[in-house]
């Protein structure tokens, strides 16, 4: 398919490393409206690889894929909207759109919402709702979630960090619906 030779040109797996034919290729895919290339053409325009930086354009085509759920491009709209990259900041928005991937188990979303409990980023700080995400991002092998629940566990007192691990469990029962 279009999307694994673009992902061959994006890693130079078998072709030589070329990220202006990748980008090309995602362009195919994405005018057709598939998803995955829509995030990835985002992600392209995001780093400027392939094509010219352009944070408007990679917002364009990922709320192009978050429009039919895809998990990594809301986290990564999200992303922008919490840092006024490509559109103004709205960190409403950014909580919405992490939550909206949160609940299909995306740990990258499950990071950024424990930040942004932790540190207060349009929500009250709650480091115990804070340390739940962390858990649940650490949960997928996140070693940067995975050094805030140590840290954050060394904060809170016991109850508190019992009462995070209660809310994951209800997280995982109800497959991250309504954490």
């Amino acid at each position: 398919s279009l999307n694994d030779q673009a992902m061959m040109y994006v890693l130079g797996r078998g072709v030589k490393q070329d990220f202006k034919e990748a980008a090309r290729l995602f362009s195919i895919m994405a005018e057709e409206g598939r998803e995955e290339a829509q995030a990835n053409l985002g992600l392209m325009y995001e780093d400027g690889k392939g094509v010219k930086q352009d944070y408007k354009k990679a917002v364009y085509w990922f709320r192009k894929a978050a429009e039919q759920g895809n998990a990594s491009a809301l986290t990564s709209l999200g992303a922008h909207y919490a840092k006024g990259r490509g559109v103004d900041k709205d960190l409403d928005e950014a909580r919405r759109l992490y939550r909206l991937s949160a609940e299909q188990g995306n740990w990258q979303a499950h990071r950024n919402l424990g930040y942004m409990y932790k540190e207060g980023e349009g929500v009250r700080i709650d480091l115990v709702y804070a340390l739940m995400w962390f858990i649940l991002a650490s949960s997928d092998g996140d070693e940067v979630a995975d050094s805030e629940v140590q840290d954050l566990s060394n904060q809170l007192d016991k109850s508190q960090v019992k009462e995070a691990y209660g809310l994951v469990a209800d997280c995982l029962v109800n497959r991250f619906v309504g954490c």
